[in-house]
């Protein structure tokens, strides 16, 4: 598998060293020092009411990977999935019919249960 980034990616690195409690003005250049505002928010042990953040520059924080090699059109795959009677391919109805005859069953029994106690009832009232 190959890997392509821009110059200046994010590897998920958190940079802190550009803050200090005094400053009320902060301005960010990279991925790391923008990671680092977020780790500070998340941390809560820094209030940041009255202080200004700026973006300085374009920061990408988007990263993808290619398989293949450069200059060769991308064709994702998908992975084969082995297929047991427990665990069916996609697409396979063989359980349908068992399934149709359960439900089936299932109703036609739930018809004779009612009809059973309807006619006890009327036989009790009787």
């Amino acid at each position: 598998m190959v890997e392509y980034f821009s110059t200046t990616r994010w590897d998920g690195a958190v940079a802190l060293s550009w803050y200090n409690g005094t400053d009320t003005e902060f301005t960010l250049t990279t991925p790391a020092q923008l990671a680092g505002v977020a780790e500070l928010v998340n941390s809560s042990t820094t209030n940041f009411a009255g202080k200004t953040i700026r973006l300085g520059a374009d920061i990408p924080l988007l990263r993808y990977e290619e398989t293949g090699k450069p200059g060769e059109p991308f064709q994702p795959t998908q992975p084969e999935k082995p297929t047991t009677p427990d665990t069916p391919a996609t697409g396979d109805s063989s359980n349908v019919t068992a399934l149709w005859v359960v439900l089936a069953l299932a109703g036609v029994g739930i018809i004779v249960l009612v009809a059973l106690l309807v006619t006890k009832r009327k036989n009790k009232k009787d």
